[in-house]
């Protein structure tokens, strides 16, 4: 724009100087209307030169403004598209996405695994000097995934084993199978606290062995019911595949059991109500797809 401007200020110039070069030739001055002209050339020249930079300063001026409200007007425009329904939903979308990045307990995922319960107890009866120890073992294998973002929902099967040794010598087996739904609380990439809900089928068969001088009683028990099992641990992830989890838990039952005793060679049924507090550990493997 400046050049433009400069150049035809510059073209004007040149052309009244040309025409007073013409007009001052020597020849001019004898004729008595020279000076007068020459008079009128420098005021017309001085006119023109003035009218010129008007007309620049009109110019420049007509284009100012479109420079000066472009700025406002662009971030007037950004504001509006940030604050509209549309942006906000999602720059919503795209948090949770990150978050979704985050926590390797993503919606699709399969988790599989293993766990195992363990715990061992010591009776002592002081009238009879005898000592009476059970130790019992369970162990759970189960597959799911995760439906939504941290909530999991798989299938499980349980089984546990009981022996006792001393004064009376025990045995009993139980089996748990039925659905599992689980919530993992944390976003983090290295694990969660999580809470498991496990109802479902139970079925018990227990024995029992006495032989008080010489005399041989046993008896038996086994029914089926309804049992829930009842879990809080910690989820430890290593690489997004491998998951460590520990916990610690209670399983209720209800159960109608048949009890059959060899001393009085009869059987009856009784309803019965079991609560068991176990100590668990798992290995664990997270999968983008279920293979099997």
């Amino acid at each position: 724009m400046r050049s433009f401007f400069g150049c035809r200020r510059r073209d004007i110039n040149r052309s009244l100087q040309d025409l007073k070069r013409i007009l001052l030739r020597p020849c001019a001055y004898l004729n008595p209307f020279a000076y007068l002209r020459v008079k009128i050339l420098q005021d017309v020249s001085k006119e023109t030169l003035e009218s010129a930079d008007e007309e620049i300063r009109i110019k420049r001026f007509s284009m100012t403004p479109r420079t000066v409200f472009t700025a406002p007007l662009i971030t007037i425009c950004m504001v509006i598209l940030i604050c509209s329904p549309g942006t906000a939903q999602q720059i919503s979308s795209d948090s949770l996405s990150q978050d979704s990045i985050l926590t390797p307990f993503r919606q699709g995922r399969w988790l599989s695994g293993l766990s195992g319960t363990f715990n061992s107890s010591t009776l002592n009866i002081e009238s009879s000097d005898n000592l009476v120890s059970v130790n019992s073992y369970g162990l759970e294998i189960f597959t799911g995934t995760f439906f939504k973002e941290r909530w999991f929902l798989g299938a499980n099967i349980f089984v546990n084993s009981t022996t006792g040794d001393g004064l009376i010598k025990k045995e009993a087996e139980s089996l748990l199978v039925g659905p599992s739904v689980g919530y993992y609380f944390l976003k983090e990439p290295y694990g969660s606290l999580y809470l498991s809900v496990l109802p479902g089928y139970f079925r018990i068969r227990e024995s029992a062995t006495v032989e008080p001088e010489g005399q041989f009683i046993q008896e038996l028990a086994e029914g089926p019911g309804f049992a829930t099992r009842m879990r809080l641990g910690f989820a430890y992830v290593i690489s997004d595949r491998i998951v460590l989890d520990v916990g610690i838990g209670t399983t209720l039952a209800w159960v109608d059991v048949n009890f059959t005793s060899t001393i009085a060679q009869t059987s009856k049924t009784e309803s019965i109500f079991a609560n068991t507090t176990f100590f668990s550990f798992g290995f664990n493997v997270l999968l983008d797809e279920f293979f099997f």
